[in-house]
């Protein structure tokens, strides 16, 4: 896997990314007439509009051996300037083939060094509570912070805030536990 910054050129990648993703993670949780409704065309769109004005966000993509995107990872200063988080993971997605190997904790501890990089020390990410991917988040040592109703195609969903006051500390622990892994192979 190797990873990159995007450019406008992977602009359709990243909407084709997000739409299969978003389709195979949330079928059953999101409506499917949402699911189904999603365009390629009109995210690619809204992708490459955001590529050519990225402002203070980032956009990271994963690609495999072939140089294909499979995952990318976007984010920049928290929102709301709620004061507690400075910055915000806002997407993070792989395609199911890509999930469960380590790619989607290396997207988030790039983006983390990014962030790190541009004085942003705590982060906050949001994901759907009935999403059995907001494990992944607990993993890397995030603590649910906030909670708050969102309203998807006419269904109320709770989504929780996962936060990390200190980037920093996220980073050692990732070190030490790749580290530790490293010396366990044999």
């Amino acid at each position: 896997m190797t990873l990159r910054d995007a450019t406008l050129d992977d602009a359709s990648a990243i909407a084709a990314v997000l739409i299969d993703s978003m389709r195979s993670t949330y079928r059953g949780l999101l409506p499917d007439e949402v699911l189904d409704n999603l365009s390629y065309e009109t995210r690619a769109a809204a992708v490459r509009a955001k590529l050519g004005d990225p402002g203070d966000d980032l956009i990271l993509v994963a690609l495999d051996g072939d140089g294909t995107i499979f995952g990318y990872i976007s984010g920049g200063p928290e929102r709301t300037r709620d004061g507690e988080f400075a910055a915000e993971v806002l997407d993070i997605y792989l395609l199911e083939s890509g999930q469960g190997q380590g790619h989607g904790r290396a997207l988030m501890i790039a983006c983390v060094e990014r962030f790190l990089e541009r004085g942003l020390s705590s982060m906050l990410v949001w994901v759907f509570a009935d999403n059995p991917g907001r494990l992944f988040y607990e993993s890397l040592g995030g603590t649910a912070v906030r909670e708050k109703k969102l309203v998807v195609g006419g269904r109320e969903l709770l989504a929780i805030g996962y936060g990390w006051r200190d980037l920093q500390a996220l980073l050692q622990d990732e070190r030490r536990r790749a580290g530790s892994k490293r010396r366990t192979v044999t």
